[in-house]
């Protein structure tokens, strides 16, 4: 049962709704981690392919922001050094990889990737898959466990076969090429801009986040002279407008999904 209604929440997020990509990747997360019962996942998007720099990473776990940052820098590092990625990167597109399929444990161990950033960040045995849309933006999903508590089971990876294509094609229709600008938003005016795509006015969202009426004003200017606007309803034609409906290229038959 958590199967079908996962699917049927990825039909719902493919029709629209999210304000921003990173409300997009989190919702998708929030689905899928209910769905396969994984303590740990992750969505991270590659706009020049995964052994390049995320375009932006949403992760689900027992991690506060800080530590959330730490996988975007993850992906920064040298290739040599993101051994998944590279090994993702040449692997069939749309297929459910568990780590050692793609590593062997003692190979995996003596890695960068392992010893400064795994394993002090908890992270056990974990499954990914990766798809690319039309455009050439890649999707990699993963799931984990926590270090030292078993390996990812069978029944796992096959609930998650049954739900990644969609998963992916929710993504693919709403996600968003976003300018540069967008990525570069403090915190505080990110949340001021996901406040505007939700309806609120200056007023409001003053109060709802302790800024004052000019501070809320402020990040607005600096939003309409970055987009090249003049009007709150002109920026937020600039960014919903924007958004493209894409397709993930088809790699495999979707699976039925079974009765769970």
């Amino acid at each position: 049962m958590r199967i079908r209604n996962a699917i049927y929440q990825f039909g719902e997020i493919s029709g629209g709704g999210a304000n921003s990509n990173e409300d997009l990747l989190t919702r998708i997360a929030s689905v899928f981690k209910e769905a396969i019962g994984m303590p740990m996942v992750g969505m991270s998007v590659f706009e020049k392919g995964v052994t390049s720099e995320a375009a932006a990473i949403w992760v689900e776990g027992p991690w506060e922001t800080f530590d959330r940052d730490h996988f975007i820098k993850q992906s920064a590092w040298a290739k040599d050094d993101r051994v998944l990625a590279k090994r993702l990167e040449i692997s069939p597109q749309g297929v459910v990889y568990c780590r050692s399929e793609l590593m062997s444990d003692s190979e995996f161990q003596a890695t960068r990737l392992y010893n400064e950033f795994q394993r002090p960040l908890g992270i056990g045995d974990q499954l990914m898959v990766r798809y690319q849309r039309h455009d050439g933006v890649e999707l990699v999903i993963t799931a984990a466990r926590e270090l030292d508590s078993g390996t990812v089971t069978r029944s796992v990876v096959s609930q998650a076969e049954q739900i990644t294509q969609y998963a992916a094609q929710a993504w693919a229709s709403a996600w968003n090429n976003e300018p540069d600008w967008l990525s570069r938003l403090s915190p505080t005016a990110t949340r001021v801009l996901e406040l505007v795509l939700e309806g609120y006015d200056d007023t409001q969202i003053s109060r709802m986040l302790g800024l004052t009426y000019h501070s809320v004003r402020a990040h607005l200017k600096r939003m309409f002279r970055h987009a090249g606007v003049r009007s709150r309803l002109h920026l937020m034609r600039a960014i919903r407008g924007s958004r493209p409906c894409g397709e993930i290229i088809q790699c495999k038959p979707t699976p039925e999904p079974q009765h769970m």
